[in-house]
């Protein structure tokens, strides 16, 4: 089976590296998208992808939009792609003899889109999955071939999550090409009900209301580790969160404290009003300092010039 694999990051890379030692395929082509430029004048950066097919000594593609002439030299029989970050046109859809097929990360049509798997983590998914799709003009909505559900966990977060659907995904993507192998293509079209879209996450989504419910806020906070890392100010300095536990509402905590007030630094961490109570947050990062993550009884040593109860987050 000849394949040309289209793909950018590392979610997208272990998939790459299934398919390159699987012995009954072979990979013609990579394309992924051109080297991000390095920070502070440093040499480009070049993607997950790319830095593995170089490795396997594979022919490497990375125009900034991809058109068909740019495989125009390749034979190949399925265009794989996962997570590429272009949306591809029909001409492109059209030339692997067989099918271009997708490995989406979630169970379609539920998030369609850019960012399923942190927009399952906001919306309090507690299920999700890998479908593997034959790709068609329009975003995510082709047929299925396959799907393979996992179990959101209650302290997931994308960065965890991004681990478990790259394990499952690339073993429904070796069986949907060996199945289309064997039987030849075949698909099932998406419900009509369930439809929803997983927008691109920016760094501004990252900056925490905390006049939400500290749930909405908890999850905010899983759903944008790795990345863009929760934050908030006190004053001009941003403090980043990775972890977090939600509190009993404290009984005698009077009504009309702001949302974002710090109320207390504990042994657990440093806890803060919400919408609809206190979260503890368990795991920050100072804006200064060397970037250390600070946990627990790290945070309540942290000086009263820097974070200290009655202070408020913007």
């Amino acid at each position: 089976m000849r394949i040309v694999f289209a793909g950018t990051p590392e979610f997208a890379a272990d998939h790459l590296k299934a398919l390159l030692q699987e012995p009954t395929i072979e990979i013609v082509g990579v394309v992924t998208q051109p080297d991000k430029p390095g920070k502070r004048g440093k040499n480009p950066i070049a993607s997950p992808v790319k830095t593995l097919a170089l490795e396997y000594d594979r022919p490497v593609f990375q125009p900034k939009r991809l058109r068909q002439t740019d495989l125009e030299s390749l034979t190949f029989d399925l265009l794989v792609v996962v997570a590429y970050g272009q949306i591809l046109n029909s001409d492109l859809l059209a030339m692997p003899r067989i099918a271009p097929i997708n490995v989406h990360a979630s169970l379609l049509p539920r998030w369609r889109g850019a960012a399923p798997i942190q927009h399952a983590i906001l919306a309090g998914d507690q299920e999700t999955g890998i479908s593997i799709m034959r790709m068609d003009a329009g975003l995510d909505t082709g047929p299925i071939i396959a799907t393979t559900r996992c179990n959101i966990d209650p302290d997931e977060t994308s960065d965890s999550l991004f681990t478990k659907l790259s394990k499952i995904g690339t073993v429904a993507l070796l069986q949907s090409i060996e199945s289309i192998r064997e039987t030849g293509l075949m698909v099932e079209p998406q419900s009509d009900e369930g439809i929803c879209y997983a927008s691109k996450i920016t760094k501004s989504a990252a900056k925490i209301d905390w006049s939400e419910d500290r749930e909405i806020i908890a999850q905010k906070i899983r759903a944008f580790l790795p990345s863009p890392i929760a934050f908030s100010f006190l004053g001009d300095k941003r403090f980043r969160f990775f972890e977090s536990d939600v509190l009993p509402t404290i009984s005698d905590n009077k009504k009309d404290t702001l949302p974002g007030t710090i109320i207390d630094k504990t042994k657990s961490g440093l806890v803060v009003e919400c919408g609809n109570g206190p979260l503890c947050i368990t795991a920050l990062q100072l804006p200064t300092g060397k970037g250390t993550i600070l946990r627990g009884a790290a945070i309540r040593n942290v000086q009263s010039s820097i974070i200290d109860p009655g202070q408020c987050f913007e």
